[in-house]
């Protein structure tokens, strides 16, 4: 009772389009002005002078890029597409992917959440769960994402 379930291609909420993300979303997630995700699990490592390191989790704010948009779906709505929010991990049991510390290749399949594909990750923006802005992912790894 009270109890809705949705796709795993998520929902339209308002201004707000939520999904798992282990799928591609519905095309109404035009509609809203973020997409909500998870899937990913993102953290940052960390390091000190002494090699003492330690992983925080992190949410990844990123941009859709309009021309991969273009590419992948036949809809005209080109005007501000929706920002990609991938929230971290809550369970601290979860595990998740360092982004800053995995290889390229392997970061590329953190990012198994096929939204991604539309983003220039590198660009991402990079927050730690207490809203410390930590920068854009390019400037936190040491390789480029592919």
């Amino acid at each position: 009772s009270g109890i809705e379930l949705h796709p795993t291609s998520g929902f339209l909420d308002g201004s707000f389009y939520y999904s798992h993300g282990h799928t591609w979303p519905k095309e109404e997630f035009f509609k809203a002005k973020y997409i909500i995700t998870g899937h990913v699990q993102p953290q940052i490592e960390f390091r000190d002078s002494l090699g003492y390191r330690w992983t925080e989790k992190v949410w990844v704010i990123s941009r859709l890029k309009l021309q991969a948009v273009k590419k992948k779906f036949t809809v005209s709505y080109t005007e501000n597409l929706p920002e990609l929010i991938i929230m971290p991990a809550f369970n601290r049991f979860s595990g998740g992917y360092s982004l800053n510390s995995c290889e390229a290749k392997e970061r590329k399949r953190a990012f198994s959440n096929p939204i991604t594909s539309l983003t220039d990750m590198n660009k991402a923006k990079i927050y730690l769960l207490d809203g410390t802005y930590l920068g854009e992912l390019e400037n936190l790894t040491q390789q480029p994402f592919p």
